[in-house]
């Protein structure tokens, strides 16, 4: 690749940094890490809610921060290239784009002060060799006054413009070897003094030079499951005081933490288990009082409160099937009871009317025996003389007339008894059959 092909390979580069080409045909926008930000590969699913949607534009942020760093970690390559070909101006200006995006990339503001240093310099690799050689000296000079860290930058310094280097990189890899074991020393002097997360901080800025030094990940295990158990033994305490005082639902939460610390601790996942199965045997016993006093609906409803501790679905179903069934059930049999009711007020509405139909026949007879009586006493009084037989065929003519009163027939009635009035006119049984069938026409 020659020179003036690096550089336009690096200036794009830094250019999809800023999204300036994210919709350019085999640009940045259209490579695997940019199609790994959508939805369905990140398996994020529909955003409901405000918590979904925070964790979606953070993992978007976190992607965009690793495509970047990759990306700057490629135009830093491009920049070494154009330094180690002796084109510092190009180097420089990619350097400077990486600090424009990234002003904590350290490697930039090296080949900066690495091009400044040897741009325009009459012999550029005897130049170069000085540069190394003052910088590999400046690390035993800060080694020999007990700052290995800071001579450890140095070396790095120096490998990273030579990677060739030996001198360097031995005391590089020394350099950190001792770091690794200041830190472990510290770690151990921590534990000792009962200073656990102390002694785990030092033994994980150990492992980040010594990496795959077996007694110090040993350590690290062993402390961390025991800072661990402290942390969960304490929360399983409280959940344990909160059971003892029949706070049964912060209890159950309380010890469900015990599970997100450590997910493996057989007794806690135990106690959860009992707890849940208690408070839900609280809402089946509470539906089951419900559904004795009738409240089917409210029973129902508290059933399902037992569902988000995992009770038996199956049972919880059958409960609410019954329920439902006899809710159908008591509907059926009120529907029919309020029909048996509307029959029988009919019914008894039917017997009030013959009852005071019968109430009027009655009243109409005393009527017509009152007045029979007003009459003899009147006839009594004129002194009208009958014979015993023209009484008898009179009182004939008068039942006779009774007879086809009751049965509705008035003109047969009043015939007969305007036949009883010739022949006894003092009759009064006649006379007041007589005024009921005409106060009857009237009406």
């Amino acid at each position: 690749m020659t020179s003036a092909s690096i550089f336009r390979a690096a200036l794009l580069a830094a250019v999809c940094a800023s999204g300036a080409a994210a919709a350019e045909p085999g640009g940045f926008g259209s490579s695997e890490e940019a199609l790994s930000l959508s939805l369905t590969k990140m398996s994020m699913g529909t955003l409901t809610g405000v918590a979904e949607k925070k964790q979606y534009l953070a993992t978007i942020q976190l992607e965009k921060q690793k495509i970047q760093q990759r990306m700057l970690q490629g135009v830093y390559e491009n920049a070494m290239e154009f330094y180690r070909q002796g084109d510092y101006d190009r180097a420089q200006e990619l350097a400077n784009t990486i600090l424009a995006i990234d002003p904590t990339f350290s490697q930039a503001h090296l080949i900066i002060e690495a091009s400044s240093r040897l741009k325009g310099a009459p012999r550029r690799f005897l130049s170069e060799r000085m540069m190394l050689e003052e910088k590999f000296r400046d690390g035993l000079r800060l080694y020999k006054e007990g700052r290995i860290v800071e001579a450890a930058v140095k070396w790095e310094e120096v490998l990273q413009l030579s990677p060739t280097h030996l001198k360097a990189r031995y005391w590089y890899k020394k350099a950190h070897d001792e770091i690794a074991q200041a830190y472990t020393q510290r770690g151990y002097d921590e534990y000792s003094k009962g200073n656990y997360q102390e002694a785990l901080n030092n033994w994980y800025n150990a492992l980040l030079t010594d990496r795959d030094n077996k007694d110090t990940l040993d350590m690290v295990a062993k402390v961390e499951s025991m800072l661990r158990d402290k942390q969960t033994m304490g929360i399983f305490q409280q959940g344990l005081e909160q059971y003892a005082q029949g706070r049964l639902e912060d209890s159950y939460h309380t010890i469900e933490k015990v599970l997100d610390v450590d997910p493996g601790n057989a007794k806690a996942a135990k106690m959860v288990r009992d707890i849940k199965d208690e408070l839900a045997g609280q809402f089946i016993d509470a539906g089951k009082k419900l559904y004795s006093q009738r409240k089917y609906t409210s029973a129902i409803e508290t059933w399902n409160k037992a569902k988000k501790y995992d009770y038996n679905p199956k049972y919880l179903a059958q409960l609410e099937t019954k329920a439902r069934e006899q809710m159908r059930k008591e509907a059926e049999e009120a529907k029919r009871q309020e029909e048996q009711a509307r029959r029988e007020a009919e019914e008894a509405a039917e017997r009030e009317r013959k009852q005071r139909e019968e109430e009027d026949k009655r009243r109409m007879q005393n009527e017509i025996a009152e007045g029979a009586a007003d009459a003899a006493g009147k006839e009594a009084g004129q002194g009208q003389k009958i014979t015993m037989e023209q009484r008898a065929h009179a009182d004939q003519l008068y039942r006779e007339g009774m007879v086809a009163f009751q049965n509705g027939d008035i003109e047969k009635a009043r015939s007969s008894w305007n036949r009883a009035k010739q022949i006894d006119p003092g009759n009064a049984d006649v006379d007041a059959g007589l005024r009921r069938i005409e106060q009857m026409v009237g009406q």
